[in-house]
């Protein structure tokens, strides 16, 4: 609350009196130059001052992920920066050694970095762009490339995999090479902390035409702390903050979130991430947000996703591509961090134009530019069944916003994080229709209205505009301590945007790679 008070004394210094209020757009500004006392890191401010714009908006500021595998190519060497896996997808390994043993080397030997900490889970192996699964288990090589079995049963291909938490290096590497004078793998190389693969290849040149295999994993991430689980904090369980080893996986994107915003602790003792303190994200705002990711469509969970990190990339990249996963906004006040996912809450208060100010006019913008208009959408995103490529999912239209505009204007929205399809055609479909609500408003609330922040909801009853409990949310927010007033942009929401359309959900196709 202090924190919040400081804020908003500050603001009102920038006001002064009512009679020479500041555009809220200057006020956001202001709050900008506050947050730094607070020491926020400057890549979060894009995330702040979106809370304004339509889900659609906000994917149009800055450069996208492009969907799919993060890296084009298989890495050598050792250059590359660190990763962690968060939720399911699918990553193509660093490699840090390969080597040949055998007549005529005829044993191919691959040691993949996976990621840079430890917990993530293997899923599926892709070898020279098909699904495999795995057979019977080898003492030295690991698991059996199914694929690369040849006819009459001969084996040629073999994976073993380490999750991080190792504490021996590979027996068998060490026993081909440890000895090796230009290439040694001994006993000291145990990647401690490091998920990896060794892929054992038996030459075969109708079973490996272009030489080295092309191999991508799919992955289920790290555990994360799930607060829900938490007896300690209000929830029900046994997970705890300060011991990771309650933790467990998950897809959920707010809680994928959480975890970024409280910060990732990096085998070195520094953080990266927001770094917030638990009161810092209200707990009860949070859970909210969590669950509402997890209702149930059609047999599955609302909102899902997963992403490979670089550590060398800022966080607000992550979270940018997460909440688009889950159609999130966030706001931020005082230090206080909250998230809202989906429909616009249930309205905390209502009001008429009675209630608004009658010494400021306030200001009305209902329609934008025709470079925010958009009455169609394409979506990609990364698909299992396209070998994790990013792959259009669906194009939607409408014919009378197409007329309404005099022609098609059409979004290209990526989501990075979304590898499901029938999820991201609903993403793209509701935030098509949440970009056509125009209706923009600055408005100035009496005293009584100071308890207002970003992402509440108000219903406005308005005879002036022909509203009749129509919902605005709060996207800006000033307070002025000599008057007391409050300073609000507003902007329409309609839950009913949000609601599935189980009829875009069309059957995928057969996957081509039989997976």
């Amino acid at each position: 609350m202090m924190r919040r008070f400081l804020l908003v004394l500050l603001i009102s210094l920038s006001l002064a009196s009512p009679a020479r209020a500041e555009p809220i757009s200057a006020i956001i500004t202001a709050v900008g130059t506050a947050l730094k006392a607070f020491e926020f890191a400057k890549f979060f401010a894009q995330i702040v001052l979106s809370t304004g714009m339509s889900l659609l908006a906000q994917k149009l500021r800055g450069k996208p992920d492009e969907p799919g595998l993060q890296n084009r190519f298989k890495g050598r060497g050792g250059s590359e920066p660190e990763t962690i896996i968060l939720g399911r997808c699918a990553v193509l390994g660093h490699q840090v050694y390969h080597n040949s043993t055998g007549g005529n080397n005829r044993y191919y030997h691959e040691v993949l970095e996976l990621a840079g900490m430890p917990g993530a889970t293997f899923l599926k192996l892709i070898i020279d762009g098909e699904y495999s699964t795995l057979g019977d288990t080898d003492a030295d090589y690991g698991d059996e490339i199914d694929t690369k079995i040849t006819e009459g049963g001969v084996k040629r291909g073999w994976i073993k995999y380490f999750d991080g938490t190792q504490t021996t290096a590979d027996a068998m590497l060490v026993d081909r090479y440890g000895s090796d004078p230009d290439r040694p793998w001994t006993a000291n190389h145990i990647l401690t902390g490091k998920p990896y693969a060794v892929v054992t290849t038996d030459f075969d040149r109708k079973l490996f035409r272009r030489g080295v295999s092309e191999m991508r994993f799919e992955m289920m991430g790290v555990p994360v702390y799930d607060p829900r689980a938490d007896s300690s904090v209000g929830g029900s369980g046994t997970q705890r903050w300060d011991n990771p080893s309650t933790w467990v996986q998950s897809e959920n994107p707010v809680l994928l979130i959480y975890y970024i915003m409280r910060g990732i602790t990096l085998p070195d003792g520094s953080v990266w991430g927001g770094d917030c303190d638990f009161d810092d994200l209200p707990i009860d705002n949070w859970i909210a947000a969590m669950n509402k990711c997890d209702v149930n469509v059609d047999g599955r969970p609302k909102y899902r996703g997963g992403i490979e990190i670089k550590f060398t990339e800022a966080p607000e990249r992550y979270i940018t591509e997460l909440m688009a996963a889950c159609a999130a906004q966030m706001s931020e006040l005082g230090g206080v961090w909250r998230i809202q996912v989906d429909a616009p809450d249930t309205a905390v208060v209502s009001v008429t134009d009675d209630d608004m100010s009658v010494s400021h006019s306030g200001e009305a913008n209902p329609f934008p530019g025709l470079e925010s208009t958009f009455n169609a959408i394409t979506v990609t995103h990364p698909d299992p069944e396209a070998l994790w490529n990013g792959k259009p999912a669906i194009t939607i239209t409408n014919a009378g916003w197409e007329a309404e505009d005099g022609t098609r204007r059409v979004f290209d929205l990526k989501l990075a994080a979304v590898p499901y399809p029938e999820q991201a055609k609903q993403l793209a479909n509701l935030m098509l229709k949440e970009n056509r609500r125009f209706r923009r408003h600055k408005r100035v609330l009496p005293p009584e209205y100071f308890f207002m922040e970003t992402l509440q909801t108000l219903a406005w009853t308005s005879e002036t505009y022909g509203y009749e409990a129509t919902l605005f949310e709060v996207a800006e927010v000033a307070y002025d301590l000599f008057t007391f007033n409050t300073y609000v942009s507003l902007r329409e929401r309609d839950p009913a945007d949000f609601t599935p359309d189980l009829g875009l959900e069309l059957p995928s196709p057969t996957p081509a790679t039989g997976a």
